[in-house]
């Protein structure tokens, strides 16, 4: 799954969202299609959805086991660090979550 946001308006311009979206798919597709090559007896549905990340991954894993979430975090204590979204879900998610380090 994937969240995104809208950019804002530039110079009276309205962003052209199914643009966006289309763009999201896309980028989406590609971050999992190693994955899905390594992997491809694994089902994956590929979602992306307009709105705040947490709220987004939260609505989408409201009735799922578990959440599995990425983190990015570098070496030493930087490893140990949760961004804003990890952290929000972990906080409020209704079911296990789950945190995967890169690497």
């Amino acid at each position: 799954m994937r969240a995104w946001q809208a950019p804002h308006h530039r110079h009276g311009r309205t962003p052209d969202l199914a643009q966006i979206q289309a763009a999201e798919e896309q980028h989406l597709a590609a971050d999992v299609e190693p994955w899905a090559a390594k992997f491809p007896d694994v089902a994956v549905d590929l979602r992306t959805e307009r709105g705040n990340a947490a709220a987004v991954l939260l609505a989408a894993g409201q009735d799922a086991i578990m959440v599995v979430l990425g983190a990015r975090g570098r070496d030493g204590f930087d490893a140990l660090r949760l961004g804003s979204v990890t952290q929000q879900v972990l906080h409020h998610a209704t079911g296990a979550v789950l945190i995967v380090h890169a690497g």
